[in-house]
This record gives structure tokens, sequence and C-alpha cells, in this order.
């Protein structure tokens, strides 16, 4: 009987350890599926974070072409292939068809900080006063060539008993021109 007993003990002994084996292989497979079952679903949270950022930078995009697209419309269409000057005197062009009529008189261009500067003078006679600032007002909208009035005298008068408004405009044309590390901005 104790060859029984011996073997019965073994045999148990071999079972346990199996089933101890095998409780401890489905412990730590639980925890590796409990830590990978995480790792899941901290991916699929970043990726719907992603998804959603995604969305915003889209839209962002889509927000800041509209707003390129905007500025575009601001600037003289010519500007990729003009140069400052070329911009100025064709502002000038523009301010003399506007004020058609009057004397004007410009500046040598200057370079002033970092811009393109041209003064000029405008002096004549209107008989329509609101078209007259409508014209100022247009003169000074524009974007670029930036236009800066610096005096604007206005004066009735009387010509061929006729009522008439004498003006003279003094401004100046200024246009932003690049400055690189090598070419400092000249002094004033």
């Amino acid at each position: 009987m104790s060859v029984d007993l011996d073997t019965d003990l073994r045999l148990t002994q071999k079972r346990y350890f199996i089933a101890v084996v095998i409780l401890l292989l489905l412990t730590v497979s639980a925890i590796v599926l409990h830590k990978y079952d995480a790792g899941c679903l901290a991916t699929v949270k970043d990726l719907q974070t992603a998804k959603k950022n995604l969305r915003l930078m889209r839209d962002t995009s889509t927000s800041i072409t509209a707003t390129l697209r905007n500025l575009q419309t601001l600037f003289p269409p010519d500007r990729a292939r003009l140069s400052a000057e070329q911009l100025l005197f064709g502002k000038i062009d523009e301010i003399k068809l506007r004020f058609r009529g009057a004397d004007m008189t410009i500046g040598n261009i200057e370079t002033q900080s970092s811009y393109l500067a041209i003064s000029f003078a405008l002096k004549g006679v209107v008989q329509n006063y609101p078209l007259f600032l409508d014209a100022v007002g247009e003169m000074e909208r524009t974007v670029l060539p930036v236009v800066q009035i610096k005096t604007l005298n206005i004066s009735q008068e009387e010509v061929n008993h006729t009522a008439s408004i004498s003006y003279q405009v003094d401004g100046l044309l200024k246009f932003p021109v690049a400055v690189t590390a090598e070419q400092p901005p000249p002094q004033q």
C-alpha cells in the first residue's frame, strides 16, 4: 500500500503542478491581454483625436487659402511681374486719370527705411465736390502702393460766374521693398 500511496501522491503532485502552471499561464495571459486591451483603447482614442484634429486642420487650411485669395485681390494683378518703381509710376498714372485736368508734380524716388517713396502734388479745380471727395477717398483706400495724403487744401472760387472748388493735395506714394541681411536699410 505504501507504493500505491507514493504513486498516488506523485501523481497528485504532478496534477497540482500542471494545474499551477496552467493557472500561472492563464494569469500571465490575462495580464498581457489586459495591457493589450488598454493599449488598443489608447490607440483608438489617439486615432479619434487625430481624426478630429485633421478636420480642424483641413478647416484651418481652407480658411487660410480663402484669406490668401482675398489678400491677392487687394494687390495689383501685375505685382509679380512689375518692379516697385513700375508699380509706383502706375499708381501715379491712375491718380492722373482720376484727377483729369489737374496739374501734377512728382518728386524723385527716395528710399525711406524699408519703403520706396515718391512725393506728389496735385493742383486743380472741380465743380462736383462729392465726386472730388470720392476720388480722394478712393486714392487713400488702395493697399499697394500706399497713398499717404500729407495736406489737402480746399477753397471755393468763382470762375466764369460758376462756383468752383480749388484744391491742392500734397502726398506720398510708398511701396515696401525687401531688405536683406546683406543690404541693411539706408540711413536717413
